[in-house]
């Protein structure tokens, strides 16, 4: 027995109609492509897998830190910025997070998941953007807030941290500069 019945002849409706197949099929069934599906699930897993390795290089950062000195300095909202591990950690578990749910909202169809998903990617997408025009719109304030605020609280931090002495290092090397702004070596003596 066929699943399609065809309309012809002298009567109004001509074409194929799709009977019910099978009971339990809604009739507002949407195909999804096994293509995209997959393919979903495999950049998400990938992205899960980052980020759970992100957690794991943040935390044991973190422990090693924890270890050797016994103490870690979070008073304010730029020693949490300005603390690697925690930053790493952090990110880890956002991505994982997210990352999770695109895996199984596409491996299981979930529309719930998707959104939450979808929402996900949208807000760090308009994150993202509005920093961009704020760079673009108020480049002396940006400028200023990084350069004063910013440094400052790096230069009074570098001896503290070695994470963040680390970084610094490495990026003075990696960059062959020797400051933070634009006065170069005169960063140092604030």
């Amino acid at each position: 027995m066929s699943n399609y019945r065809h309309h012809g002849g002298g009567g109004g409706y001509s074409g194929i109609e799709i009977r019910n197949m099978h009971p339990r099929i809604s009739q507002n069934f949407t195909y999804v492509s096994s293509c995209v599906k997959y393919l979903i699930f495999m950049l998400n897993f990938i992205f899960w897998l980052s980020g759970g390795l992100l957690l794991g290089i943040g935390l044991y950062a973190f422990m090693d830190k924890w270890e050797a000195t016994g103490w870690v300095r979070l008073e304010t909202f730029y020693d949490v910025i300005l603390n690697i591990s925690l930053v790493m950690m952090l990110t880890g578990v956002l991505i994982s997070v997210v990352s999770f749910a695109g895996c199984l909202g596409a491996l299981r169809e979930n529309t719930c998941l998707l959104k939450f998903y979808t929402m996900c990617l949208l807000m760090f997408f308009l994150l993202e953007l509005a920093i961009a025009i704020m760079g673009f719109v108020f480049p002396h304030n940006m400028n200023s807030f990084l350069e004063d605020k910013f440094t400052d609280k790096i230069i009074h931090s570098y001896r503290d941290d070695p994470d963040l002495q680390n970084l610094i290092d490495f990026a003075q090397l990696e960059f062959k500069c020797c400051g933070l702004s634009n006065s170069g070596y005169q960063d140092w003596s604030k």
